[in-house]
């Protein structure tokens, strides 16, 4: 296997001895009934609306997509800074050059995505003799896990000491977890709304209008007549060349029953734009959802930005920067710095300043 696919599956062995030492059991601050006795009653008792949705099944969700890529890419061009003595430091060597092969902010990247979809990420450690930490390298979610008294399991059944892994707590449970009914809410309109594109008019009735007619009567001839006239007319509807006119026979009327719900559909994809953006902590202008305000708001797109910097940095930045100040020496904090992630360079440079609002930038 090559690195890249050792990286990306790579899984921390069993040790040939049992591990002895404080491990890494965690009270979660988000503690509550076993998530995976929650899954095994809703299967049992027949309550799909609780069951967990996966990572593939909420990146098919665009508005949840979007959210993901923002706070993952923004969190991995951050930069680590030490702070010690209200002074800046250098980072740690160990912080600087993580994730090894791939790079710190493709790794970053990654533990982003740990965090925000799971509610944790976990970075092993490789120590010197002196026990200061040397490497560090993401553990992917498939690989770790929890057991039911909240240590922390890797690979096959190993239980890390603290001096080996670095956990990082994410700002609430994990999107999987608290968004699971918007994620599958928005699946079902999305699959609705395809469900509507081939078939536009929500009921149609091809009525017999003469009793002596083929298609009249409940013989097997009349009943073969009428399903086969059906059967012609839903082919021809999503015939994309013909689709849109259709021929029935004298004694057979046409009939529609209702009109395309499109509201419907724009309106809950952006109602479902706007859930995402709440559970995410994502100002909803970033993830392209309007909102009905009683005012307008005037703002410039160097001030968007900037806004959702401080989103990501003050939900998400918290838990790696606790995280890793834990790792580092004593005395010294870890921050991150997020000027690289703005492309309004200056817009940092002067707290709490926003550029003055400019002609043709009325959002609402």
């Amino acid at each position: 296997m090559s690195w890249f696919g050792d990286w990306l599956t790579r899984r921390i062995p069993s040790p040939p001895s049992p591990s002895y030492g404080q491990t890494m059991q965690i009270e979660s601050p988000w503690s509550g009934e076993n998530t995976l006795a929650q899954v095994a009653f809703a299967d049992i008792w027949g309550r799909p609306d609780q069951l967990l949705v996966t990572r593939e099944m909420a990146m098919q969700v665009p508005a949840v997509a979007k959210a993901r890529h923002l706070v993952c890419s923004t969190l991995a061009q951050a930069k680590f800074v030490g702070v010690r003595d209200g002074q800046d430091v250098d980072a740690p060597r160990w912080l600087v050059n993580m994730g090894g092969d791939v790079g710190r902010r493709t790794s970053m990247m990654a533990l982003a995505d740990d965090a925000l979809f799971y509610g944790w990420a976990l970075v092993h450690t490789k120590r010197d003799a002196d026990g200061e930490i040397e490497d560090a390298r993401r553990v992917p979610k498939e690989s770790w896990t929890f057991d039911a008294a909240n240590n922390v399991i890797v690979g096959d059944g190993y239980a890390p000491k603290r001096s080996e892994v670095i956990l990082v707590c994410g700002p609430f449970e994990g999107l999987l977890i608290s968004a699971a009914r918007t994620i599958r809410g928005a699946i079902d309109l999305d699959t609705q709304w395809q469900a509507r594109v081939k078939n536009p008019v929500p009921v149609t009735e091809l009525h017999v209008t003469d009793p002596s007619s083929l298609y009249d009567g409940d013989d097997e001839e009349a009943a073969t007549a009428r399903k086969k006239l059906a059967t012609n007319y839903v082919a021809n509807r999503r015939d994309s060349d013909g689709g849109m006119v259709t021929v029935t026979p004298s004694s057979v009327e046409l009939r529609t029953h209702g009109e395309a719900a499109v509201s419907l559909f724009e309106n809950g994809r952006n109602a479902v734009t706007l859930d995402v953006a709440r559970h995410t902590g994502i100002p909803a202008s970033e993830l392209d959802a309007s909102q009905v305000a009683s005012s307008l708001k005037y703002s410039t797109v160097e001030a968007g930005r900037i806004d959702l910097v401080d989103a990501i940095k003050n939900l998400y930045g918290v838990g790696f920067e606790d995280a890793f100040t834990l790792a580092a020496a004593a005395g010294t904090d870890i921050r991150m710095n997020f000027d690289d992630a703005l492309s309004y360079r200056g817009a940092m440079q002067a707290p709490g300043v926003r550029p003055a609002p400019t002609a043709g930038t009325e959002t609402t």
